[in-house]
């Protein structure tokens, strides 16, 4: 790649990552297309999913002091348990923190 069309690339980046932080999305979707101008369109989208892996890592590592586990911990196990798919088992239910509807005859 030469000089130009990795300063060009560079700057599609940056346009990319400011759309990012004032929209809060779009990165990607105006990133690509303007990459494959510069690059081959399945290279533009390895190169823009490598710089939107690279800046998450850096902002989940920036913002890790701030999550609260026991509720990030609630959202993987519901995630996990499939937690809105029933029946399941009562017990996995409550393992995982799902909400679980009063069985019959319960209340």
């Amino acid at each position: 790649m030469s000089a130009p069309a990795f300063a060009l690339l560079l700057v599609i980046l940056s346009f990319g990552a400011f759309v990012q932080a004032v929209s809060g999305f779009g990165f990607a979707l105006v990133a690509v297309p303007l990459a494959s101008i510069v690059v081959a369109p399945s290279r533009a989208v390895v190169i823009i999913s490598l710089a939107s892996l690279l800046t998450s890592v850096r902002n989940t590592l920036a913002a890790r002091g701030h999550i609260e586990r026991p509720v990030a911990g609630r959202m993987i196990a519901y995630n996990w348990f499939d937690c809105d798919k029933q029946p399941q088992p009562r017990a996995v239910n409550v393992f995982a923190g799902c909400v679980v509807p009063p069985a019959a005859g319960e209340r």
